[in-house]
């Protein structure tokens, strides 16, 4: 055990005012003192540890059992000690000892720190013929601060230079930086080959599309699964399969056709029908007039009117 003394304490009272038995037994106590500032023996057993003389020791405890207005510590009305139970004749606590270790610890991290950072700036004036090292057990902020320091000097007998890469030559470019890598993104999983539309997903896909029945909602369901279950690939791979399937509620359109725009057939408008149904009233007369050419079907055409005139045929309804 050890115990750090400061100096102050031959300047309070319990020099001054003495007796000095009390101080040569107060210096015994900080050696023997647990962390918590507990001294559990007996005042002989003081004595025989320390080689101090019983009555020494005995007067001093009196005397730092006593009140003491003028003590820097007012706590416990001045005492130095206090007994650590009632009724026992022996085992002190030292009042502030917890209060100077405390204080003791912070000097001694401040006193580590400013030997730490003379050492290292005489080491960075004073150039060597090895390159420097860091200390066996840097602290936690020298560490941190390590990369900001300047590269360390390697002197010869003619010149000297900083250790590290060389500057590239006049005239020569330096070569590009490596990108940094980033923050790799998820990759994403398949939607699982068991997977069920779970009962949340399916009422707010009701609640999403007021024109859908609990039918539509199924039949949804298994063509997302079937779709989703087919796509090869990268593209089979979701982050988050629940927003692939808002998604998909989203973009479908009633009645089963198209789900998410994901390769199923667009619903027939207004305007394609028409022109289906003009394709197929005039379509077996244009392949009676070309003989031989590939049979047409309704979705070949994009404009029936348009192309008829183009072949140079008369459009429906005209007279010859």
């Amino acid at each position: 055990m050890y115990a750090k003394v400061f100096a102050q304490m031959y300047d309070g009272t319990l020099c001054t005012k003495g007796p000095w038995q009390a101080l040569v037994t107060f210096q015994q106590l900080l050696v023997l003192a647990d962390l918590d500032g507990n001294v559990d023996m007996t005042a002989g057993a003081i004595a025989r540890r320390t080689t101090i003389p019983l009555e020494i020791i005995e007067q001093g405890i009196v005397s730092l059992l006593e009140n003491d207005p003028e003590s820097r510590t007012p706590v416990e009305d001045g005492r130095r000690i206090m007994p650590l139970a009632e009724g026992r004749t022996w085992g002190w606590r030292i009042v502030n000892y917890k209060h100077y270790r405390g204080l003791k610890r912070e000097e001694d991290r401040r006193e580590y720190h400013r030997e730490y950072w003379h050492k290292r700036k005489q080491n960075q004036q004073q150039p060597n013929t090895t390159q420097q090292t860091q200390p066996n057990q840097p602290i936690a902020e020298a560490e941190a601060n390590a990369d900001t320091q300047a590269l360390p000097v390697v002197t010869t007998a003619t010149s000297a230079k900083p250790v590290g890469d060389p500057p590239p030559a006049a005239g020569a470019t330096e070569p590009p930086a490596k990108p940094k890598k980033g923050r790799k993104e998820p990759t994403g999983t398949r939607l699982p080959a068991d997977w069920v539309l779970l009962k949340p997903w399916g009422e707010w896909a009701l609640t999403e599309r007021p024109d859908w029945t609990a039918d539509t909602v199924r039949t949804e369901a298994a063509v997302f699964a079937d779709y989703w279950h087919g796509a090869a690939g990268a593209k089979g791979r979701k982050v988050d399969w629940e927003a692939t399937w808002r998604n998909w509620v989203r973009r479908s359109n009633a009645g089963g056709a198209q789900g998410g725009g994901q390769g199923r057939p667009p619903r027939e408008t207004d305007y394609a029908r028409s022109m289906r149904e003009k394709v197929e009233q005039v379509a077996p007369g244009i392949a009676a007039r070309a003989p031989g050419a590939a049979p047409q079907h309704a979705t070949d055409f994009f404009d029936v009117e348009a192309r008829e005139v183009a072949a140079g045929l008369p459009a429906p309804g005209a007279t010859s």
